[in-house]
Formats: structure tokens, C-alpha cells, sequence
């Protein structure tokens, strides 16, 4: 009955343990909340090594707005450790794939590696052929067998994050940030955005086709299973209209985690259906340390980190270039807009200057996709060959909010592509936009963050004060990205007036 669906879930006990066997998406007939979230990250970390890594996503719980990063590697292959970005100390891996050999013992006693892709988050994920040709109790003797050997060293990774074991009093707060909008909502009827700056629902993790839609099960949706259609303000107008009316007699922050985020398929099958509680962001900060929710779990970093951040940051260098004079808000304008940009300021600079090249715009199209960046990316704004050194210069207004994200994320994408100049895609990229064709592999990679801003004032020393702290933090974890790939990282100061 090829046409048919079904789920499939066996439950057993083994060793003074329950685990569940699930087939096709069987663990949607259980209760979220009966599962154990960390097992599968847990035995992962001991089935597998660094080397042995083909995808890891980790989560930035300091990016605004806070984002889950994807690296993983074509056709199964091993990520490289300097391409894995993961040597910092503000995230959490939350997910983490590859293959690996798991040891069992057959009747007769010999030992048998079975290969296998291995997948650990929230669930352990096995694929592999020799697997279901072995006694299912084999298996799993032999991965109890990993779990309970002392001799064996997890996966680590080290990170100033720690995970909260009490966590009545950020409840409460939650719980008061959940009444609160409620109460701007009866008063207004309506949201406002401010409202929303430290809360929001984070995107779905597996949401990379239009054939995947979502609907909140007890929250109408428009008619239409598309919650990922909505911006944060509307999911939060339908969210707490019904929270509002609940008459279940508990407390605001139940009733949101009985709410269900359930997809479906192109033909309207549910493939999977997942508390919404897991997909909240919710952070505040309270007695020197920054509290923040993730994955149903409560995190906490502590912020007198500041001067370990700040002395970090204040030992990059600083790029210095007459080339780049100030931007003048009265000149420097779109062509369409008559409004002042980057890209108008970035054009007449690279007019004024033919050693500078001009890729702001100029899309690179990679054949095999590493960051998840919907099929291109803007390597940078202004190119520059500068001695020994390929200058990749970055340019955005402003030292945080959202322009300042982008100009971090643009930094990082490109330093992905950028770490290895023997890719002739990206080398034949930079060439075609260049006068002459360049020997590129025999120099060395710089990325500089450009920072426009009319509060600075010096462009020869970086004024500390203009960042909030989230933004030094993303200077400081890009930073050490780098180093991982052997590039270098430079801050251009540019004068807005």
C-alpha cells in the first residue's frame, strides 16, 4: 500500500531504561515531554571525533536578531577543523552528523564494525544498511556499551554558556514579559514592535522548501498553514489574542507551552509536530549576567566578561586608508532613491581611487552552497590588493542593530569561500572583476570591517563606547572564526556627516 502513511514506534525496556524505536516519524505519537532531549546529542559526542564531522549547527545567542549556523560539507566528506567555526565562547552546538563505526559482537564472539551516518540532537539517528541486518539488541548493547565506558572522551567544545538547573525565577520572568503583552494588547489592540525587542520564535530549523507549511495547533493562522509567512508581530498578535482568552485555569506560561507547531508537506501530510515552547527566544539581563531561553532549555553568560571581550577587541588592527574619506550625507546619494547609501558612497570612492574595485552588488554563485545563503552571496563591497595582502572590505553604517548584523554575517559568509583560494569558482569570481588577471593563492586573505558612523571622530583608534556589548561579542567570535581560517581580521573607521 505504496500510497498509504504510516508511523511506526516501538517502546521497550533495556538495562533498567525506556527508548523508543521510531520508523517514519513515529515519535510524533509521543509526548514531547516524556523524551529525554539530550540523549542523542550525548551519545553522538561519544560516537564521533572532530575529524569525523560533516555538518555541525550551532546556535549565536548573541546575533540580533539570535540565529541557528549551519556548516556542513558536500558529499558527506569530513569538515575540515579549520572550517568548522566552532572554537568560540558564546554558542551552543545543538546539532551535530557523521560517520562513524559502531562495534558489536556477533554470536560467535568475533567483533564487527558496522559503518554508519550517525546524526545526534535531540533524537540519535542511525542510518546504514548492516544496521537492521543485526539484532536490534545487539546494537543496542553496543551503544550502552559506549555510554557507560569510562575511558572514552565526549566531543567538547569550550563556551562560557551554562545551562540553568534552576530555573523557577526566569520562569516568573517570562511569565511576566507573557502579561505584560497582554496588557499593551487590551490597551491598544494592538502590539507595538518595541515591545517585542527581547522575544521572538526563532526559525525552524528543517524550513528549507516553499512545500513546507506550518500552522500553530489552538491558534488560527489566517485560514492558511503558513506561520512562517508571518513576521514577528503577527505571530505574536494571534499568539497572545488566544493566550488572552485561554480559560484553562493555568498559568500564561503553561498555556503557551501546550501550543503545538505542527508541518505539513506539499500534500497536506504532517510531517512533524513540535512544541512551540521550543521554538521561543526570550532573554533579559539581571544582576550581571545575561539570561536567555533556547530550545525549552534556560541558558545563562555571565557579562562581567566585558573586559576580556574589550581587550580583545582593542588589539585588532586598525586599517588606515586616506582613500576612504568620510561619507557626506548631502553627496554621497542613491541615483534613484536621492537618499544617501553605501552603495552611492562605495561607487564614488572606487571612481576617485582604480586601485579599488567595486564588488558591492556583484553576486558570487557558488555551485555547492556552504552557508545556507539562498543560492549567492555579496563577498564584499570594495576589493583591494595591497602589497602581499588581498583586502576584502565590508562596508555598513552603524555599531549595532540590524545593518551591523549583516555586516558581521557578510564578513563570515565570504570568509568560508575565502579560506580556500584554490577553488577556481571563487578565484575566476574575483578575477572577472579585476583589471588583470591575478596570481591570488600566493597572497595573504584580510577582511575589514568597515564601520560608518557620525559618532566617530577619530579613525585611528577605536571608540570602545559606541558598541553595545552584543556587537563587541559578534567582533570578538567573528574574530577568532577567522583565525581558524587563517585570515585576518581589520576595523576601518569611516566619519558620517
Amino acid at each position: 500500500m505504496p500510497e498509504k502513511k504510516f508511523r511506526a514506534v516501538i517502546i521497550f525496556l533495556f538495562e533498567n531504561e525506556y527508548y523508543a524505536l521510531s520508523y517514519n516519524r513515529g515519535d510524533l505519537i509521543l509526548k514531547s515531554e516524556t523524551i529525554d532531549t539530550s540523549f542523542g546529542m550525548d551519545i553522538s559526542k561519544l560516537l564521533l571525533s572532530k575529524d569525523q564531522l560533516n555538518n555541525i549547527t550551532t546556535f549565536h545567542a548573541w546575533n540580533n536578531p539570535p540565529l541557528n549556523y549551519t556548516v556542513y560539507s558536500p558529499k558527506n566528506s569530513p569538515i575540515p577543523l579549520y572550517k568548522q567555526s566552532i572554537n568560540n565562547d558564546f554558542i551552543i552546538v545543538n546539532k551535530i552528523s557523521g560517520n562513524s563505526f559502531i562495534e558489536v559482537h556477533n554470536s560467535n564472539g568475533e567483533i564487527l564494525q558496522l559503518n554508519t551516518k550517525i546524526i545526534g540532537n535531540t533524537s540519535l539517528h542511525l542510518e546504514g544498511a548492516t544496521l537492521i541486518k543485526n539484532d536490534l539488541l545487539t546494537v543496542l548493547k553496543a551503544l550502552k556499551n559506549v555510554i557507560d565506558s569510562k575511558g572514552k572522551d565526549a566531543l567538547t567544545w569550550t563556551s562560557e554558556i551554562s545551562q540553568l538547573k534552576e530555573t523557577k525565577k526566569c520562569n516568573t520572568k517570562l511569565n511576566n514579559k507573557l502579561k505584560n503583552l497582554i496588557d499593551i494588547l487590551e490597551s491598544n489592540g494592538e502590539l507595538k514592535i518595541k515591545s517585542l525587542k527581547n522575544i521572538c520564535f526563532l526559525e525552524y530549523p528543517n524550513n528549507t522548501g516553499l512545500e513546507s507549511t506550518f500552522t500553530i495547533r489552538n491558534v488560527r493562522i489566517d485560514n492558511k498553514k503558513n506561520f512562517y509567512n508571518l513576521n514577528d508581530l503577527e505571530h505574536w498578535q494571534r499568539v497572545i489574542s488566544t493566550l488572552k482568552n485561554k480559560n484553562d485555569g493555568l498559568s500564561l506560561l503553561d498555556s503557551l507551552s501546550k501550543l503545538k507547531l505542527v508541518e505539513y508537506n506539499e500534500n497536506n501530510d504532517k510531517v512533524s509536530e513540535k512544541s512551540l515552547f521550543n521554538f521561543l527566544y526570550f532573554s533579559y539581563k539581571k544582576a550581571g549576567n545575561f539570561f536567555f531561553l533556547y530550545s525549552g532549555k534556560w541558558y545563562c553568560i555571565p557579562t562581567d566578561l566585558t573586559k576580556k571581550i574589550t581587550t580583545y577587541v582593542e588589539s585588532i588592527t586598525i586599517y588606515k586608508n586616506d582613500k576612504f574619506r568620510p561619507r557626506d550625507k548631502k553627496t554621497d546619494l542613491d541615483d534613484k532613491s536621492h537618499r544617501p547609501t553605501e552603495n552611492a558612497y562605495t561607487k564614488k570612492i572606487c571612481a576617485a581611487n582604480p586601485d579599488l574595485t567595486s564588488l558591492d552588488k556583484a553576486k558570487f554563485i557558488p555551485s555547492i552552497n556552504l552557508q545556507n545563503n539562498h543560492g549567492s552571496i555579496e563577498i564584499c563591497d570594495i576589493f583591494e590588493i595591497k602589497d602581499d595582502r588581498l583586502n576584502f572590505i565590508c562596508l555598513k553604517p552603524g555599531t549595532s542593530g540590524q545593518s551591523f548584523s549583516h555586516l558581521i554575517a557578510q564578513a563570515r559568509n565570504s570568509a568560508m569561500y575565502l579560506s580556500d583560494l584554490t577553488n577556481t569558482e571563487i578565484r575566476d569570481f574575483i578575477n572577472s572583476k579585476c583589471a588583470k588577471k591575478l596570481d591570488l593563492t600566493s597572497k595573504k586573505i584580510n577582511i575589514i570591517l568597515g564601520i560608518v558612523s557620525n559618532k566617530i571622530h577619530d579613525t585611528n583608534n577605536i571608540d570602545l563606547s559606541l558598541f553595545p556589548i552584543m556587537s563587541l561579542i559578534s567582533i570578538y567570535v567573528l574574530k577568532k572564526d577567522l583565525e581558524q581560517k587563517n585570515i585576518e581580521l581589520e576595523i576601518l573607521l569611516i566619519p558620517s556627516n
